[in-house]
């Protein structure tokens, strides 16, 4: 008889259970497809940085003529949150470019923690911000159906 359960579900060993990584050079793909955006996430990391602090400005401005201080200072808190995310970009530009220089897994390594870093505190950050609208509005709607 043959061992083989024909009835039991089938088993795909994609990913070895133990991953090796080895220092070494990274392919030239994979290095030019990177440092292909390494201009987009400098544009849009000072993009974001100069916004970030356009709409600190402005928020600070408005909270100093006292019209809605509480609600311009949540904006400016909010608009400050951004520039974290902004700077994070611009440094994994600055880690692209550096494997662009020296194509090897220390600094691929290096780019994908950094991107995985950007990301994980973008969504925080728009986690905190989805939150705290919410929150104005809910007390928004409450002090407004108490007038």
């Amino acid at each position: 008889m043959d061992s083989i359960n024909p009835y039991a579900a089938p088993a795909a060993h994609l990913v070895p259970e133990v991953v090796t990584v080895t220092e070494g050079s990274v392919g030239k793909p994979v290095v030019a497809e990177l440092t292909a955006t390494k201009r987009w996430m400098t544009g849009i990391g000072v993009f974001g940085l100069c916004l970030s602090c356009l709409l600190m400005g402005t928020s600070a401005f408005k909270a100093s003529m006292r019209a809605e201080a509480g609600l311009h200072l949540i904006a400016f808190v909010l608009a400050a949150l951004y520039v974290a995310p902004a700077v994070a970009l611009m440094r994994t530009a600055s880690a692209l470019g550096r494997l662009g220089g020296a194509a090897n897994g220390e600094n691929l390594a290096e780019v994908t923690r950094r991107l995985a870093a950007f990301w994980r505190l973008a969504g925080v950050i728009t986690a905190a911000t989805i939150g705290v609208a919410l929150a104005v509005n809910f007390f928004m709607r409450i002090f407004l159906r108490a007038v």
